[in-house]
């Protein structure tokens, strides 16, 4: 599981007056897993080395290969919106058909 924060839309606020855009931040999925990327590898990473990884997580979501949670809400393109507080906790899962083809790969 990976914690990640999530950055506020500070124009939302002060334009809309509304404090609940304070609370709640709608993000893409693409978004998110960028968050998550970033967080994994670490601020200080170069940026080419999260480019890879991020590209390959953009991949393996496509292909079907993982699918990503985010507050426990599962979701499977990477268009979805998702409506996050100040933090979110993305967790990846293997596809069942990964997950075979790596248990044969260790028979």
């Amino acid at each position: 599981m990976i914690h990640v924060r999530v950055p506020l839309d500070l124009n939302a606020i002060a334009d809309g007056d509304a404090s609940a855009f304070a609370l709640a931040t709608p993000l893409s999925l693409v978004q998110i897993l960028a968050l998550a990327v970033r967080q994994s590898i670490g601020e200080r990473a170069p940026r080419d080395l999260f480019e890879r990884n991020f590209e390959r997580t953009l991949a393996a979501l496509d292909s079907g290969d993982i699918t990503v949670t985010v507050d426990g809400r599962e979701c499977r393109r990477l268009d979805d919106v998702i409506v996050c507080g100040t933090n979110a906790s993305v967790r990846f899962f293997l596809s069942h058909a990964r997950l075979s083809s790596i248990a044969a790969f260790f028979r």
